[in-house]
């Protein structure tokens, strides 16, 4: 109040209540934004990053289930196991476009490569061999090729699935910092403007009563 040099009753109290409106706005501004932070990165994983793992846990899913099938088909001859495989197989197409909508990740497009080529080998190769009466042939495409290309599928997703965990778990630690920090703050700025405030008004009421005090005095 002595450096500013405010004469007036009035103009001390319009100080004061400027004063403890700022630190109000500043609390105000910084809650917003840290509320808007949150918010974006709560976006960000509901969006885009769940939705991308789940889609990487189910290709992996449906890579296993058809490696199963097309085994259980070539050992039993069952036709039932060719059916679910060309189930799981538009299954994977569907998936396949999901993906491709999702994200422009090179490595998620060479995996989705990998699975057709995989795909076809079995339809195209394994499947027409067994069925007229090559079984052996059928085994060793199966067993050999096919199985390297199921096997770095596997693991591809695998690892996607696991890398996507990791980047949601982070993003999820980050945004409870923010909140813990931003309790914080509030609260400690929440104590100043309760201290200016009694600080100002104290300040304030010295400024009414010495006046007052001053000419009863004399």
């Amino acid at each position: 109040m002595g450096i500013i040099k405010l004469k007036s009753v009035r103009q001390k109290n319009l100080f004061g209540f400027l004063l403890v409106l700022l630190l109000m706005i500043i609390l105000s501004i910084f809650t917003i934004e840290s509320m808007k932070k949150i918010h974006r990165d709560t976006d960000h994983i509901m969006q885009e990053q769940l939705p991308l793992l789940m889609l990487d846990q189910s290709m992996a899913f449906n890579t296993a289930e058809k490696i199963a099938l097309a085994r259980g088909y070539i050992l039993t001859g069952d036709s039932s196991y060719k059916n679910e495989f060309q189930k799981y197989a538009e299954q994977a197409s569907i998936l396949e476009e999901e993906l491709l909508q999702q994200t422009e990740s090179p490595k998620t497009e060479e995996l989705l490569l990998l699975g057709r080529k995989w795909n076809e080998m079995i339809v195209e190769n394994v499947f027409p061999l067994f069925e007229q009466g090559k079984i052996e042939q059928a085994e060793a495409i199966l067993n050999g090729e096919a199985q390297d290309y199921a096997r770095e599928l596997m693991s591809g997703f695998t690892a996607m699935a696991d890398e996507r965990k990791k980047e949601v778990l982070q993003q999820g630690i980050q945004v409870i910092e923010i909140g813990n920090k931003n309790i914080q703050f509030n609260s400690i700025f929440t104590i100043l403007i309760v201290l200016t405030g009694i600080i100002i008004a104290l300040f304030v009421t010295n400024g009414i009563v010495k006046p007052i005090k001053l000419v009863m005095k004399r």
